[in-house]
């Protein structure tokens, strides 16, 4: 048994993935600025979890 694994295409940096797929250029185009937002704020999460974390490592001068 045989599985392929050689890509077929690949979206370039700063393309848009749903347009590649086949969505409409508009619905593309707002499934992309949706999935921008929500990686935005789960970085900015992240961001504020690790400052939060960074603070408590230091003022408890744990290593």
């Amino acid at each position: 048994m045989s599985i392929e694994t050689r890509s077929m295409h690949i979206t370039p940096v700063g393309g848009n993935v749903f347009a590649d797929l086949g969505f409409e250029p508009e619905e593309a185009a707002a499934l992309k600025a949706e999935s921008q937002r929500i990686i935005f704020e789960e970085l900015a999460i992240k961001e504020s979890l690790m400052a939060e974390l960074a603070d408590r490592i230091e003022a408890k001068r744990l290593k």
